[in-house]
């Protein structure tokens, strides 16, 4: 397996440098930067709830392929969970695909009265979306698939009523694994 990773991110870099061959200094097409890093907010919601945070991104960008890496920290707003996310993908043109992991740096208590499903260990991140550049401001808006906790209220007083709530939770945790985010990020070229 980690060969094949290997052998896949080597191939990508190859395509990318055969495809921007022709560029020279460090600039690409049309002589802008082809590296430059981001920073900015972000906001993601799920059927559980809401995420806000920061992200910061590195990206290689010399023509129409591209190498993305970064770290994102998402905070949950309904639950004080705290979640820390390093990725890296690919960028072609505005559109990008990135892959990485979520790991719970902050495990919020459980509330009382509610079920919790709960995501202990790192579980895989997956995001694909677009980022506009609009000057040195990029708007980004994409789709991602994260595991992590989801809350449903408990009110059971019999044992089928907890049947039915614990199938009702497992049904909210599958769902609140889709999120939709919205970002806003400013880019410094170089």
């Amino acid at each position: 397996m980690k060969k094949a990773i290997v052998v896949a991110l080597s191939a990508l870099v190859a395509i990318s440098a055969a495809y921007a061959q022709d560029i020279d200094e460090g600039t690409a097409e049309g002589g802008k930067p082809a590296m430059s890093i981001s920073v900015g907010p972000e906001l993601a919601v799920s059927v559980s709830g809401a995420f806000a945070g920061v992200q910061a991104q590195f990206a290689w960008q010399p023509g129409f392929f591209g190498l993305v890496a970064g770290v994102r920290a998402d905070a949950y707003l309904t639950r004080p969970d705290v979640y820390l996310i390093p990725s890296a993908g690919l960028r072609l043109g505005w559109f990008e695909l990135t892959g990485g992991a979520t790991f719970k740096v902050y495990d919020a208590p459980e509330p009382a009265g509610y079920i919790e499903a709960s995501a202990d260990q790192p579980s895989p991140f997956v995001r694909a979306g677009l980022a506009v550049p609009i000057g040195p401001v990029a708007v980004g808006l994409g789709a991602r698939l994260m595991v992590a906790d989801s809350y449903t209220e408990s009110t059971a007083e019999t044992v089928g009523e907890a049947i039915g709530e614990g199938i009702g939770a497992a049904i909210v945790a599958i769902f609140s694994v889709f999120q939709i985010d919205l970002g806003l990020s400013y880019r410094a070229a170089f």
